[in-house]
């Protein structure tokens, strides 16, 4: 979101943009993009907010920053989406955090292995990171993949020396309904 220096402008009949602001959180946003004079970039030195250094909002840290400590972009909203549908800004700081957390993850997922993938995935969700939501469907669908198989692993591996021809049968059966449920769910 960009605001020019004055947010008091007001319109043919006298109204600010704060006037005309009826959800809360808009309201708030413009208040506080009001009492933002300084940019907290470090590029720019920290510089003044006037008529040609406006504000950009970053939506990852709730703050203002000048066009030199900010990068505009798309990203996807939805899965199944062929083109970026969602222009947003963030710092360079929170740019650069969301593009190593997503580089982390598709290093995880190429590696095929369910702990350093679990490891990744659980970390960017505690975190909170905005990654891109197509990799993290990816990644969701990966996780889900290799715990299954891990899963099924570790049942075969159990069933390494069975000396009774009812356990075998049994174990065919959950053996089949482990891998109908990992069918069932896509992966």
């Amino acid at each position: 979101m960009q605001f020019g220096v004055d947010l008091n402008l007001k319109n043919a009949r006298t109204h600010t943009p704060l006037d005309l602001a009826t959800d809360p959180e808009t309201r708030n946003l413009i208040q506080k993009g009001q009492k933002t004079t300084h940019c907290f970039g470090k590029k720019c030195n920290k510089s003044k907010f006037d008529f040609k250094n406006v504000q950009y909002y970053c939506e990852n840290c709730d703050k203002f920053y000048c066009k030199l400590c900010s990068t505009r972009t798309w990203v996807f909203e939805s899965r199944g989406a062929e083109n970026p549908e969602r222009p947003v800004c963030r710092c360079d700081d929170c740019f650069d955090s969301i593009g190593r957390a997503e580089r982390d993850l598709r290093t995880a997922i190429d590696t095929n292995d369910f702990g350093t993938v679990n490891r990744v995935f659980e970390a960017i969700k505690e975190s909170g990171t905005d990654i891109d939501v197509r990799l993290y469907d990816l990644s969701q669908v990966m996780h889900l993949k290799l715990e299954k198989e891990l899963n099924i692993k570790e049942y075969i591996a159990s069933l390494a020396h069975v000396d009774n021809y009812k356990t075998i049968r049994k174990s065919v059966k959950v053996l089949n309904e482990k891998y109908t449920d990992a069918q069932n769910l896509g992966v």
